[in-house]
């Protein structure tokens, strides 16, 4: 078995790549919900 071994820079580019991958699939949906009229 082999352990992946990152850097302190590539920890913490996955870290913003995952978070903002997050953010954008929640934005979609909040937008796809004021369009439809649905959120107040």
């Amino acid at each position: 078995m082999h352990t992946l071994i990152l850097s302190d820079a590539s920890r913490y580019v996955a870290g913003v790549v995952l978070l903002s991958i997050v953010t954008i699939e929640f934005g979609g949906w909040f937008m796809t919900r004021i369009v439809r009229g649905q959120c107040r």
